[in-house]
């Protein structure tokens, strides 16, 4: 797939202003941030690295759609249209600005050291309105639970992004690039391993065990999960309630007993 450059039109008309991981820098997605004089503002453009078959496309659509008909709320980031341009999905999204210190999800923001426990409090609050608003609009899980898809805004409010868009995408088509596990910067860990009984697909710190069996049957629970795993982050300055393992291929984390 083509990737775009700072300065380049998208379809001729979205002007991009930046670009956010791609190739060497993301596991699958490539973010860009365009402009256009039609809108008010700029906006985000997600797409894929890699094209995709015929069924993903579809799944990509109907998951895309279902993010930009739960509309509007202070603690979801929105989604305005999904389309094809010049041969490529996109899904077009609410830009979150950085504040001073160039920060806008929730990864930044753990980077220092343990959050104070009201904010701590205040954003585990927030993503519970969230998902909640989420799913009495037909937006049942997300899957793919982690800082990065965990917005703060220039008012501190936490919004969630990205609903369904990882599981939309079957994973043979990265599992020969990719390999059983990918790792991307700042040692986080993709899986896109195929099982027996299903699709194994998420960012593995953050994966429910049934999600490793087939993530196509998770539901609710395995978000709340993901959420557990990020306040034990929240609360303890970025350590993880297991024990990260690099000195294997095979084996991501080994859990506490």
């Amino acid at each position: 797939m083509h990737q775009y450059k700072p300065g380049e039109r998208i379809g001729g008309e979205y002007k991009v202003l930046k670009v956010f991981g791609g190739e060497n820098q993301s596991g699958m997605g490539v973010v860009y941030l365009v402009k256009n004089r039609e809108l008010p503002k700029p906006v985000v453009l997600k797409t894929f690295q890699q094209s995709l078959s015929s069924d993903s496309k579809n799944q990509f659509i109907s998951e895309a759609n279902a993010w930009v008909k739960a509309g509007a709320h202070i603690n979801i980031v929105q989604a305005y249209w999904v389309r094809e341009i010049t041969g490529q999905l996109f899904v077009a999204a609410e830009y979150i600005e950085p504040d001073e210190d160039g920060r806008n999800n929730l990864t930044h923001y753990m980077s220092t050291g343990p959050l104070l426990p009201e904010i701590s409090l205040l954003w585990a609050a927030q993503f519970c309105y969230g998902m909640d608003y989420a799913r009495s609009r037909g937006v049942l899980v997300h899957r793919d639970v982690k800082p990065d898809n965990l917005m703060v805004d220039k008012n501190a409010s936490l919004k969630i992004t990205d609903f369904g868009l990882a599981k939309s995408i079957k994973s043979e088509e990265f599992s020969q690039k990719q390999g059983r596990c990918a790792f991307r910067k700042k040692q986080e860990f993709l899986t896109f391993s195929k099982t027996t009984t299903g699709s194994a697909m998420g960012t593995l710190p953050y994966m429910a065990p049934e999600q490793f069996i087939d993530a196509n049957s998770t539901d609710h629970r395995a978000d709340i999960y993901s959420f557990g795993v990020i306040l034990y982050q929240m609360v303890t300055g970025n350590g993880y309630p297991y024990r990260i393992r690099s000195d294997s291929p095979d084996i991501a984390a080994e859990f506490y007993s």
